[in-house]
């Protein structure tokens, strides 16, 4: 899914800074970006919600 201009930004903050690495570090194992490993767990985040319906 390619994203455009428009699609809507959000400033993240780490509340344990042990997590931002870890996160930091499956992005450069695969050689993602933080960003696109965010969205993955918001997806899953979701995915799972909707699930519990």
């Amino acid at each position: 899914m390619k994203q455009t201009q428009n699609s809507p930004q959000f400033k993240i903050r780490f509340f344990d800074e042990s997590d931002h690495q870890k996160v930091k570090r499956i992005a450069e194992q695969e050689n993602r970006s933080i960003t696109y490993v965010v969205n993955q767990a918001i997806k899953l985040f979701l995915q799972t919600k909707e699930a519990l319906k």
